[in-house]
């Protein structure tokens, strides 16, 4: 397969001078004809720097939602724990005082 790349706007003499590269975009412009648009430099960082921040608050926020769920939960099963049943009878059945076996209905 031949590829042949033709670059529009800045040029460079080498690819160690772009630094850090962020891809921002990628489309078909034509049949076998691609276009990508990317960030270089300390536009790519603050990008970067951008998307992390935006992941770090989304995780923050299902932590969040997690320990509260937690926290409901545990209230909810110490709660259930505590409840006394109600209509339940203790019936003792024994026979001629030597053994004596309890049912709970």
């Amino acid at each position: 397969m031949d590829i042949r790349w033709n670059f529009a706007g800045h040029h460079v003499s080498r690819t160690g001078q772009l630094g850090l590269f962020t891809i921002s975009s990628e489309a078909a412009i034509a049949a076998g004809v691609r276009r990508i648009e990317a960030l270089t430099g300390l536009s790519a960082l603050d990008r970067l720097r951008s998307e992390l921040q935006s992941q770090t608050d989304k995780l923050d926020s299902a932590n969040q939602q997690l320990v509260d769920l937690k926290k409901t939960i545990e209230k909810e099963r110490a709660q259930a724990l505590h409840v006394k049943p109600t209509n339940t009878y203790v019936i003792w059945t024994c026979v001629l005082a030597v053994s004596c076996s309890r049912s709970i209905m």
